[in-house]
């Protein structure tokens, strides 16, 4: 049995999304009130095509071997470890400037939520 038919349910979304914007606005997340976002993206084909399109641009390949270089570099000077749960940081963000004063060890959730 149905309550609602197609159109009334496309309704009561996008009022749903109106809601939750409003609360998040106000601020009611912080006062206790737990509403959960979808952050990530599906896995569909092409989101999962797009990015291997993406990683295989020669920019983008130069950019991983350097950062895995730097990995390397640092797992022989004894500052990582295979499987540490640690990042290696570029300071700059730019992951061909390798120099010392560039780099810095943090863990995996800090470096991945510092902004670009």
């Amino acid at each position: 049995m149905k309550l609602f038919s197609p159109g009334c349910t496309i309704f009561l979304d996008k009022i749903a999304k109106v809601w939750y914007n409003t609360c998040i606005g106000f601020g009611f997340r912080r006062k206790g009130l737990k509403l959960k976002k979808k952050t990530t993206l599906p896995n569909t084909a092409g989101r999962k095509a797009a990015q291997k399109k993406y990683n295989a641009k020669p920019e983008q390949v130069k950019r991983r071997a350097a950062r895995n270089k730097t990995r390397a570099k640092m797992m022989r000077e004894g500052k990582v470890h295979k499987g540490d749960g640690k990042d290696v940081d570029h300071k700059n963000h730019n992951p061909m400037d390798q120099s010392a004063k560039n780099l810095r060890v943090q863990s995996k959730s800090k470096n991945r939520s510092n902004n670009r």
